[in-house]
């Protein structure tokens, strides 16, 4: 295969090396040589061609893979952030039940400890009646003796 290049310098140089027209600054060349490298230009062309498209297709190819490739990427960092956004849920679901959680044993501590009060308040005042009506007792036994 011929270098389109190697046969366009040709041309320039056959231009080049051309006799000078009389008149105008037109120049003689030898037809059967530019013929012939242009038809060699033109059977470069098609080979050129088919190397372009397949480096198109390459191209192609290549970007696609590259493009689901990129969408992977981008489906699997969504997922991620999903499971984040899930597990953040989660955790801030069971923040809330704890703190609900926390204010039920707060309230149910209160009520116990309300309850255990009222019963010592309770058993103090049964205390001290009892010891008052033994201290009656007491008292009357003696002014019972003393009557006597």
């Amino acid at each position: 295969m011929d270098d389109i290049e190697d046969l366009l310098v040709q041309i320039e140089e056959e231009v080049s090396n051309g006799k000078r027209a009389l008149f105008g600054s037109g120049v003689t060349v030898n037809g059967d040589v530019i013929y012939s490298l242009v038809d060699r230009i033109r059977a470069a062309v098609p080979d050129i061609m088919r190397e372009a498209k397949a480096i198109v297709r390459n191209s192609e190819k290549r970007q696609q893979e590259e493009s689901m490739r990129a969408r992977n990427i981008v489906e699997q960092a969504q997922k991620r952030a999903d499971e984040i956004l899930a597990n953040h849920n989660i955790i801030q679901q069971a923040e809330k039940e704890a703190e609900a959680i926390r204010a039920q044993a707060t309230d149910f501590a209160k009520r116990v400890r309300a309850d255990v009060m009222r019963d010592i308040s309770r058993l103090l005042a049964e205390s001290e009646a009892a010891l008052n009506n033994g201290l009656n007792v007491i008292h009357n036994a003696q002014n019972g003796l003393r009557k006597d």
